[in-house]
């Protein structure tokens, strides 16, 4: 009995991804796509606090955001979604203000899912990307990544 309780409490754990943070804007809505833009910047900063970087923080970053996809498209009538994940850099702390000075954008991933395959796979996907491994169904270009902790 313990075993068993042992593998649902892990298996729940896995599946379950990290609290949403920042903003999603729907940038575009026709019928064959949506595109959303997901401003993950105090996403990534409790990551950094956490001491999560690399390869541990983008399968943490990829897992939240096949959960938010999942809620924001729920409703809409396109065919495929994708989703862009970007944050603000920051730089050194400038001596005249005393605070970080912007450093740019950096666009760490895009995803990319059939409309019947996230709402089908959402749970699986998110299983699979905490573990390591990019699920059939889901393109994830990455082409960005964070920052040290």
């Amino acid at each position: 009995m313990r075993t068993v309780a042992s593998f649902i409490f892990a298996s729940v754990f896995l599946a379950a991804p990290r609290p949403f943070d920042g903003a999603i804007i729907e940038a575009r809505t026709t019928a064959s796509s949506t595109l959303f833009l997901w401003e993950a910047t105090p996403y990534v900063s409790r990551l950094a606090h956490d001491g999560i970087s690399g390869a541990a923080g983008l399968r943490e970053m990829e897992a939240t955001g096949v959960a938010v996809l999942v809620k924001r498209t729920k409703g809409l009538h396109s065919r495929r979604f994708e989703l862009r994940a970007l944050y603000q850099k920051t730089g050194a702390v400038s001596p005249v203000y005393q605070a970080a000075t912007f450093e740019g954008v950096e666009r760490i991933f895009t995803m990319r899912s059939d409309a019947r395959a996230l709402e089908r796979n959402a749970i699986a996907w998110t299983r699979d990307l905490r573990r390591g491994i990019t699920p059939r169904g889901l393109v994830i270009d990455v082409t960005g990544s964070l920052p040290p902790p």
